[in-house]
């Protein structure tokens, strides 16, 4: 029995050979041991079905209550709020993608081997200081648990070494700081929103909004999905809610589900010219989006109506145009920034509060994130049957369906001929959506807008529109090249 404890002792040793060695286990870094001991995904994780989990909503710091019991119990740990119990190593870093903070955890189930030497049931996913994930199994050796099999330092539970690590980071590459919230969807009543934790983040209020202090008024908007009402909330701010229509062809749950995918990208994103979430609801049992009210709605609605006022001839009319295209660009730079795509970024999606002159980038209906450990570099690859707007499209979109922040740029070219042409529709000589698609494949350009000067058309607007994604200017790029012609345009001109 010694020998073969030895022998478990010496494998353990090799394998993690590559662990930094100091006289002081709290003074060390290790390694990702999962990186380690497993060079790759066990099959069990492999074969785990992909689907995805809209569950959480929300995020918040560790509460500052110890935990009293350290009984290690399996059962348990299904309730703490920070565990996963069916998700993979990929989507783990998607959940925790979505919040990119250092300390931000997870904890989440390891399927594995019945033929592993050591026993190792959990893996605790972080994100580091340089906001890489990494990945540490957690073993269990007579019902105590090591990040290092047969160090000094073990735990008596989960909860323990979470509460060890918020004070310490000992090992690991930073103290465990927050992890994600999660909602459930499978009640219909109110309880279904609430909270997993009662300790919020001080950076955020909770997302969870309370239906008796909103008073829905009437619709103001609708889509192909989704119907938009006013309300008020707490009887004096004016608010959008959003949810999708009893008719559409989606079922409940992916009614829900699409509601909850744009909610937990908004929630993350704070710019001002994004649209502001204030949270989700269940109103008349549907999910819905609380959103900022903008007073003039549609920008592409507003910009058909200033061709009957006879504005855009004047200078100060057309100012206001480049104004709103920085504004726009600079919200894709913040969206670009945090590898977010929009994929759907046109004039019908932005709203505009005329009096405030002030433009914002609203519906992330679309939206995806794009993790930096991905593949597939920055490229996100949708589905052939989901449905995308096809005149703001690009060539790669059409003929691969591959979405990155190139594709952004692409459709802001086509959003600024929008603007620039006071609402017309891209390609609207061209009835046969056959025939767009082939103009846009062949990289045909859209001819300049009226109210678009020549300085707009060919360093903004054209370069947008480049065949090869990675040659178009990147948003930031876009955006000190707009900064630079609004000083031009408010440069005083010299007396004659």
């Amino acid at each position: 029995m010694d020998e073969i404890g030895n022998r478990n002792k010496k494998i353990s040793l090799i394998n993690l050979k590559d662990y930094s060695r100091t006289n002081s286990h709290f003074n060390s870094r290790a390694k990702s041991s999962e990186d380690l001991l497993t060079n790759k995904k066990s099959k069990c994780e492999e074969n785990q079905s992909i689907f995805i989990d809209y569950s959480f909503i929300n995020q918040t710091n560790l509460s500052n209550k110890e935990d009293n019991s350290n009984q290690y119990d399996d059962n348990s740990i299904l309730n703490l709020p920070y565990y996963y119990d069916n998700i993979d190593r990929e989507k783990s870093e998607s959940i925790l993608r979505l919040i990119n903070r250092p300390g931000c955890f997870l904890i989440r189930k390891h399927q594995y081997s019945c033929s592993s030497l050591i026993e190792s049931p959990y893996v605790l996913s972080i994100i580091c200081p340089s906001l890489k994930i990494v990945h540490y199994l957690l073993y269990r050796i007579n019902e105590k648990l090591f990040i290092k099999p047969y160090s000094q330092e073990f735990y008596h539970s989960v909860k323990d070494l979470v509460n060890i690590h918020k004070r310490n980071p000992g090992i690991l590459p930073c103290k465990l700081l927050e992890y994600p919230i999660r909602l459930s969807l499978n009640n219909n009543d109110d309880t279904s929103l609430s909270s997993s934790s009662s300790s919020c983040s001080s950076s955020s209020s909770s997302f969870i909004i309370d239906k008796n202090k909103l008073i829905r008024q009437e619709i103001i908007g609708r889509g192909h999905f989704g119907i938009v009402y006013k309300g008020l909330y707490n009887g004096e701010t004016h608010v959008a809610l959003k949810t999708f229509s009893i008719s559409c062809i989606l079922s409940s749950d992916e009614r829900e589900s699409n509601i909850l995918n744009e909610a937990r990208t908004m929630m993350y994103l704070s710019h001002p010219y994004l649209v502001h979430l204030y949270g989700i609801t269940r109103y008349d049992n549907q999910l819905c989006l609380v959103t900022e009210y903008i007073s003039d709605g549609c920008l592409l609605f507003w910009l058909q109506q200033q061709q009957q006022k006879q504005l855009s001839l004047t200078s100060q009319f057309r100012h206001r145009l480049v104004n709103f295209s920085f504004q726009i660009c600079d919200a894709m730079t913040y969206l670009e920034s945090k590898s977010i795509i929009h994929r759907d970024l046109a004039a019908r999606n932005c709203l505009i509060d005329d009096e405030a002159n002030i433009v914002k980038v609203g519906d992330f209906g679309m939206a995806r994130l794009i993790p930096s450990s991905s593949s597939s570099s920055d490229i996100y690859e949708g589905r052939c049957d989901t449905p995308f707007p096809l005149r703001w499209s690009s060539p790669e979109v059409l003929l691969y369906r591959e979405y990155s922040s190139k594709s952004d740029v692409w459709s802001y070219g086509i959003l600024l001929w929008e603007i620039y042409s006071l609402g017309k529709l891209p390609y609207g000589e061209v009835n046969s959506n056959d025939l767009v698609t082939q103009l846009i494949k062949s990289g045909h350009m859209l001819s300049k807008p009226s109210l678009a000067n020549q300085l707009i058309y060919t360093q903004i607007i054209s370069p947008c529109w480049t065949l090869k994604p990675n040659e178009r200017p990147a948003f930031i790029t876009i955006k000190e090249t707009l900064n630079r012609i609004l000083i031009l345009l408010t440069r005083p001109k010299p007396f004659n």
